[in-house]
């Protein structure tokens, strides 16, 4: 599938960490099934993704799909951004 507009793209994934990035300006330049910033779909579980730093991007500077801090073990904690799915994501 076509991918445009992507900073981290995270599809899957488990055990995975994500630390102190800095992902600005990911905007798609045309038709593409994910963009933005950060993005999680369907992690698996005991993924770390803290203190990053993400603006600018479309459509989400921070987007995850799956559990946050509960059954899986996806710690999404400390990240600075403008806009996230779901919204508590950015502090």
């Amino acid at each position: 599938p076509a991918l445009s507009g992507l900073g981290i793209y995270l599809v899957g994934t488990q055990r995975a960490l994500v630390y102190e990035n800095h992902v600005r300006d990911n905007v798609p330049s045309g038709r593409t099934v994910a963009s933005g910033g950060i993005v999680g779909v369907e992690p698996a579980g005991d993924n770390h993704i803290v203190y990053n730093h993400a603006f600018g991007n479309k459509a989400f500077d921070i987007s995850w799909s799956g559990a946050i801090k509960s059954g899986s073990g996806n710690i999404l904690n400390g990240n600075h951004c403008g806009t996230s799915s779901p919204s508590s994501i950015c502090d």
